[in-house]
């Protein structure tokens, strides 16, 4: 099956694991696309991905001494 056209907020947030708000805030900021169907706010679902794409890399260090317990 292929991705859906279009999203509700709900499943935006869900998506790319942030919080409603937090989608309104993306929107606002034109980071992510949405359009209205009467009283709806739907995320276009392309722009999820793309924004998910324009994120970096995540940075993570590994420290060996935390493994073991020690402090």
């Amino acid at each position: 099956m292929s991705d859906p056209i279009l999203v509700p907020l709900n499943e935006a947030a869900a998506a790319i694991g942030r919080c409603r708000r937090s989608v309104y805030d993306l929107i606002a900021a034109g980071a992510i696309d949405a359009v209205k169907s009467g009283r709806s706010t739907l995320v276009v679902f392309k722009s999820l991905k793309q924004y998910a794409d324009s994120l970096p890399a995540a940075k993570i260090k590994f420290d060996d001494r935390s493994r073991r317990g020690a402090v």
